[in-house]
């Protein structure tokens, strides 16, 4: 073989082991990438793509509601708001519209409470085999000062969140609250509600 012919085989070889490295490189790549898509899946949501939450909800006892329709959501929407619903001019209560094909509302009511601003939305994942989705959330609290001696618990409120999120793949929708009540220590999630979750919705035509 003249040394030409050698040298052009030596080059073709250096170009098939180049492009298997590239092939390996890319077959990885993708697997990362599902990988990190199959996680994003898990979960959900950490923030909401929007939240309503402060401390006078008109809704006195706890509750945990899974939302998925309008109707429920313009009921429970009156009943938290409560006479400080906007109107239009029939006298009919506004509710905020949310697009129920992709979202859902995760309503968290705690009842009389001191020491706390609002609820807040820690996390939403969904179990990987569809069996549950657990959504976790916390209490915005705060430390009050005793005066005269006496312990200053501040004012009683009714603290509540309602979150929009990506609507739950889950069975059933598992409420947790953080039950820790001291700051700066590890949370403690416990159990609050169990609820069944939504129905598929049904194919368009």
């Amino acid at each position: 073989m003249s040394p030409l012919h050698q040298l052009a085989r030596t080059h073709r070889r250096g170009i098939a082991a180049a492009a298997l490295v590239g092939t390996l490189a890319m077959g990885a790549a993708i697997s990362t990438s599902s990988a990190s898509a199959n996680r994003q899946h898990a979960a959900i949501a950490t923030t909401p793509a929007v939240a309503w939450s402060g401390a006078n909800s008109a809704i006195e006892e706890p509750r945990f509601v899974l939302v998925g329709n309008q109707r429920e959501w313009a009921s429970l929407w009156l009943e938290h708001i409560g006479q400080r619903a906007d109107r239009d001019a029939r006298g009919r209560p506004f509710s905020p519209e949310i697009d129920w094909d992709r979202y859902a509302v995760l309503a968290v009511f705690l009842g009389p409470m001191k020491r706390t601003n609002a609820v807040t939305l820690v996390s939403v994942t969904d179990a990987p085999d569809g069996s549950l989705t657990i959504a976790r959330f916390d209490r915005r609290a705060f430390q009050t000062n005793t005066i005269g001696g006496e312990p200053n618990e501040g004012p009683s409120v009714m603290p509540f969140g309602l979150f929009v999120v990506p609507r739950p793949a889950g069975a059933e929708v598992v409420f947790e609250v953080n039950t820790q009540n001291l700051i700066g220590r590890p949370s403690v999630w416990t159990e609050k509600a169990r609820i069944k979750g939504l129905p598929p919705l049904p194919a368009r035509p």
